[in-house]
């Protein structure tokens, strides 16, 4: 068991008489009123040791506003604080929120000033909560959240309504989702722009197939773009038919890439 190394007031203090005399990475706690005394330094904070921040310290630690985090425990509370910060956070979970979803908004805006406001890079988190899905489901232009690594079966049906202008890049790019369950399946079949999914799939259903193959992409001249299922790890007999009517490429791992190739050959 790793010994747990909280990072006290006094050490805090340490740091910032001399940055160089403490290596805050090496840390797994902190307390709050380190946390506090943190959020007055002026420069990157490497906190990725951290495996727990409370609701207190985040919103400390917010402040600072450059900070490198590793995967701590945080309740809902601290990590939406730690995700809506206008800096920079480096840390593996960070939650879209409703905050976040309209910052994202704004930039498109056009009676704002776009340049003035912070840019919102979707891709950059892994978390969807509820609000924030209704919130981006209203955007005109395609969402890349690609960075997504869970959705729930409410914000698949959310995102099923988004309706972006082909003109303005339409879309929905969930490209870094690896399980979905059969009813958020079914909501993002409904989907009526261009749906971009596949890369860390592990399954897909017939549905989901029929929804993926000859659509065309709004944003390059109507191309029917290749298929890629390189993490799939199983292809029943109903979803390799419907794969090989694709007209474009279609790849998958090799064991299951010989297994369609021949039901293409026999259906030529």
């Amino acid at each position: 068991m790793t010994e747990e190394k909280v990072l006290t007031k006094e050490i805090a203090e340490q740091f910032l008489a001399d940055a160089k005399s403490v290596e805050l990475s090496l840390f797994t706690t902190i307390e709050d009123a380190a946390a506090e005394n943190l959020s007055k330094y002026k420069g990157r904070l490497y906190l990725n040791g951290l495996s727990e921040i409370s609701d207190n310290a985040a919103d400390s630690l917010s402040r600072q506003g450059d900070l490198v985090l590793g995967d701590p425990v945080l309740s809902d509370t601290a990590r939406e604080i730690l995700s809506e910060t206008v800096g920079s956070i480096r840390m593996k979970k960070k939650t879209i929120t409703r905050v976040i979803a309209e910052r994202f908004l704004l930039r498109w805006n056009k009676e704002r000033l776009m340049e003035k406001l912070p840019r919102v890079y979707l891709d950059e988190f892994s978390l969807l909560n509820d609000d924030a899905a209704h919130k981006l489901s209203e955007a005109e232009v395609g969402l890349n959240l690609s960075g997504l690594i869970h959705l729930s079966d409410s914000s698949a049906e959310i995102l099923s309504k988004h309706r972006g202008k082909s003109t303005l890049g339409g879309g929905l790019n969930l490209e870094g989702i690896s399980e979905l369950t059969e009813t958020a399946t079914d909501h993002l079949c409904k989907y009526k722009g261009y749906l971009k999914i596949g890369s860390n799939l592990q399954k897909i259903n017939e549905r989901l197939a029929a929804r993926l193959i000859n659509q065309k992409d709004m944003n390059v001249n109507g191309r029917i773009h290749d298929l890629h299922f390189p993490f799939l790890t199983e292809l029943g007999e109903t979803v390799a038919e419907t794969l090989s009517k694709h007209q474009a490429d279609v790849r998958l791992p090799y064991d299951l890439q010989s297994k369609l190739d021949a039901l293409k050959k026999g259906q030529a």
